[in-house]
């Protein structure tokens, strides 16, 4: 399932970033290099490009919420909870930059709900299912939001 995840928000980042006109060369040569390192599973050096393609005001939202994938991934494989702390950062980041960005907040509530924090992660899961009312995954969303508080 999170390698489904993760390859949706990478099409969505994608297409996303394609359908913004005066985007920066720089800033799509650095999202590009992050993705193509974040499909390679080369986590650590996606989080080094994914960080400069975040600078970039046009595609910000997009890198930052990629960023968070790279960061959760990278967890995984080192289990390092200051990197859990930092792809929670980069999900507020992308929501500080867009706060209708839907993606960003599936990636933080779902962070949120699996660390524990349910409350917290009710109120951006509920802002996706009001977002993006077509979900996919919307009735596990309700489920989630109705129970509130637990899993």
């Amino acid at each position: 399932m999170h390698k489904f995840l993760a390859f949706l928000a990478v099409a969505v980042i994608l297409w996303g970033c394609q359908r913004r006109p005066g985007a920066e060369e720089e800033a799509r040569a650095w999202l590009a290099k992050g993705v193509s390192q974040f499909q390679n599973q080369e986590y650590a050096r996606a989080i080094d490009s994914l960080s400069r393609a975040a600078a970039f005001p046009p595609q910000a939202a997009s890198a930052c919420t990629l960023l968070g994938l790279a960061y959760r991934f990278r967890y995984y494989e080192v289990r390092d909870p200051e990197l859990r702390a930092r792809e929670v950062e980069a999900y507020r980041r992308a929501l500080a930059v867009d706060p209708d960005y839907w993606l960003a907040h599936y990636h933080l509530g779902t962070t949120l709900y699996y660390d524990g924090d349910y409350g917290a992660a009710v109120s951006h899961l509920r802002r996706v299912v009001e977002l993006q009312p077509q979900h996919p995954d919307r009735a596990q969303l309700e489920e989630i939001i109705t129970a509130g508080k637990s899993p």
